[in-house]
């Protein structure tokens, strides 16, 4: 998998998911900084802006009425980070 920068463990159905470095091609620099989005996360539905911590990731479901991301919270393992 080219430029995959890391994965991590969904800790509620163990699924496996890999995420790329930096926002989706698609949102601008200074509208990630805004929304905290560190990571590109690929998805059966799409592309999805992502932010990964220690325990959990931050996975962007949709945009409120501001143009703002809403974030589902999922608990996560096993994070690495590759080189």
């Amino acid at each position: 998998m080219e430029n995959v920068h890391g994965s991590f463990v969904e800790k509620d159905n163990k699924k496996t998911h890999f995420f790329f470095n930096g926002q989706p091609r698609w949102m601008t620099e200074e509208y990630a900084k805004r929304n905290g989005v560190t990571h590109t996360l690929e998805t059966r539905e799409g592309v999805r802006p992502l932010k990964v911590l220690k325990t959990v990731a931050y996975v962007a479901i949709d945009e409120n009425e501001d143009g703002e991301l809403v974030f589902e919270k999922w608990s996560i393992q096993n994070v690495r980070y590759y080189t």
